[in-house]
């Protein structure tokens, strides 16, 4: 067969199985054992090496020690399918090691392997029209040669197909997959390829969850899932069991940001105990049974699909519209205020939003060429992985941060000597639409009056964006996990006192005419953006604390002071 010549064509659009409850005999089909991972594609383009999740997101910064094997490589260009999972000592796949796995420098990411089951691509050559056993013995070769001990071929078997389903079974293993071995590679859900499971387990949305209060903070006790038929999400069960402990608290770390005040279902169904949320986490959910309505039976919790799920993920950077202030003119800014911002910012871990090479982003990943007058603190993330904050102590740090790009200060409600510990909480009243500002001062000098009938002394201060963040220093210092439980639940009671004009619900069509209580500033390495620092928004906001009783002047606005006016408003 000639060689079919075409240009690297990037992400390839997967070929689904479709799923089948019995195996196909044995003559005109291959049969693949089904690891229980992640769906991966491998591409290399030169010097370019990319891991796509089946829905074409690039997750290379995730899978760091398959990148590095895709550069060990002897070759010129090459797109790979197959899966990534970890392999434990019986030698089968661990779903939820797989999902520890993921992280640019988590313990478990080293025990990550890619088991490669077709290729597509290969040095200019797209071989996807080729019949699927061509494909697979081309791959092999190629492999082979390479000797990568990252990087395996995933063999197949001509014959006894339910002899291997059988067997996989038994070693509690996913199913199978049967193959035509004369098929193309399609980018379509195709008969040619069928799945069929050991166990019944589907994807669904998480709708919402019961919370309990653990050993370490809060908790998920259990899940409700939800079901989408004909358009309309739809109640689909509760998920009891399955959770291992580390489980309970990902899933709470996971769900908490996307806390809503009402059920997301277009069909309600009464559960009293459910905290609601945004239903954009996917899980998969190991079930007996389904009944004709589609509530699941026996369920339980098998993991999240990381790959698959909306929200975006702890190690991807966050893009922002901004604008970066002229260096010079930041490094004087910041010499004229250091020593009033500093007492709000020294020895905190920081995020920073920082400007490389024109491109604005929150800085992800380690850090590089850190001048000496700024400091660094390793932690573990909420993904799992060993990270890197900076902190400051002087006025030369906070120029440091300027020779790093950085725009944005954004620091921790907590010290380097108690990372794990907060030591204040932050109520960020941002506006909705229709919202006018006589409202958001109202409220902060609400939530002032509450925190001194206690003897606290809260302290206000301007966003530089659109609202106020009212910052109460606590006595003594309580977990992270602590600190955000009470301000959901004090922003939760504002909420069902006039729910009219205060909402905690994050999704902007139900913001109009109301102020989001954002919570969310609470939390181990959530921030908000520091006290002075500059804005990365036209003419240079600031956010800038003020009196209790500026809070009071009609011409005050969350952007009133700027780089050039930072002590009178411009």
């Amino acid at each position: 067969m000639s060689k079919i010549k075409a240009p690297y064509p990037g992400f390839i659009e997967p070929n689904h199985p479709t799923e089948s409850k019995k195996v196909p005999p044995s003559g005109d089909w291959i049969y693949e054992v089904k690891n229980d991972g992640y769906r991966g594609q491998l591409h290399v383009n030169g010097d370019d090496v990319r891991v796509y999740t089946r829905t074409g997101n690039d997750w290379t910064h995730r899978f760091p020690v398959i990148a590095a094997a895709l550069k060990n490589l002897s070759v010129q260009s090459i797109i790979m399918d197959g899966e990534l999972a970890v392999i434990n000592k019986e030698g089968t796949s661990d779903f939820q090691r797989m999902q520890r796995a993921v992280g640019a420098t988590s313990e478990e990411g080293k025990n990550l392997t890619y088991h490669a089951f077709d290729l597509l691509y290969l040095n200019g050559e797209d071989l996807r029209s080729l019949p699927l056993i061509e494909r697979k013995k081309r791959l092999k070769a190629f492999l082979d040669s390479q000797n990568s001990d990252r990087l395996f071929y995933l063999e197949h078997y001509d014959e006894r197909g339910q002899e291997l389903f059988d067997q996989a079974c038994k070693l509690n293993m996913e199913g199978i997959v049967a193959k035509r071995k004369d098929a193309p590679y399609e980018s379509i859900r195709t008969e040619n390829w069928l799945k069929i499971k050991c166990r019944m387990s589907e994807t669904y949305p998480i709708i919402a969850f019961i919370e309990r209060l653990g050993a370490e903070g809060p908790e998920v006790a259990a899940l409700y899932i939800g079901q989408r038929v004909d358009g309309k999400l739809l109640y689909a069960g509760k998920v009891p069991t399955g959770y291992t402990n580390q489980a309970r608290k990902d899933l709470y770390t996971q769900l908490a940001p996307l806390v809503r005040a009402t059920s997301p279902l277009d069909v309600p169904y009464k559960k009293p105990k459910a905290t609601w949320v945004e239903p954009t986490v996917l899980a998969e959910i190991n079930v007996n049974s389904v009944t004709g309505e589609g509530l699941v039976r026996a369920a339980s919790f098998k993991g999240i699909r990381h790959e698959l799920n909306e929200i975006p993920q702890l190690a991807a950077p966050v893009k922002i519209k901004a604008v970066a202030p002229d260096r010079k003119k930041l490094a004087a800014y910041w010499d004229k205020v250091s020593g009033d911002a500093l007492p709000y910012l020294t020895r905190r871990p920081l995020a920073l939003v920082r400007e490389d090479n024109g491109h604005i982003s929150y800085h992800r990943g380690a850090f590089t060429d850190i001048p000496a007058s700024v400091h660094r603190i390793e932690y573990i993330n909420a993904a799992k992985e060993k990270s890197t904050r900076v902190w400051i102590d002087s006025a030369e740090g906070l120029q440091g941060l300027v020779d790093m790009g950085a725009i944005e200060i954004h620091p921790w409600n907590a010290t380097v000597e108690n990372i794990e510990l907060a030591d204040q909480i932050v109520f960020d009243l941002d506006p909705g639409p229709g919202v006018e500002w006589p409202q958001i001062t109202k409220t902060a000098l609400k939530l002032r009056d509450y925190f001194n009938k206690d003897g606290f002394k809260p302290w206000v201060k301007l966003t530089g964006s659109k609202g106020i963040h009212v910052t109460v220093p606590l006595d003594s210092l309580i977990t992270h996990a602590e600190a955000r439980h009470f301000a959901r639940k004090l922003s939760a009671m504002i909420v069902e006192v006039a729910p009219d004009q205060y909402t905690i619900t994050a999704k902007k069509s139900e913001r109009e005419g109301k102020i989001y209580l954002d919570y969310l500033r609470n939390g181990r390495g959530t921030t908000a953006v520091g006290a002075f620092s500059p804005r990365a928004l036209p003419d240079a906001p600031i956010a800038k604390p003020v009196s209790w009783r500026q809070m009071r002047e009609s011409n005050l606005r969350a952007n009133s002071y700027t780089i050039d006016h930072p002590f009178r408003l411009s």
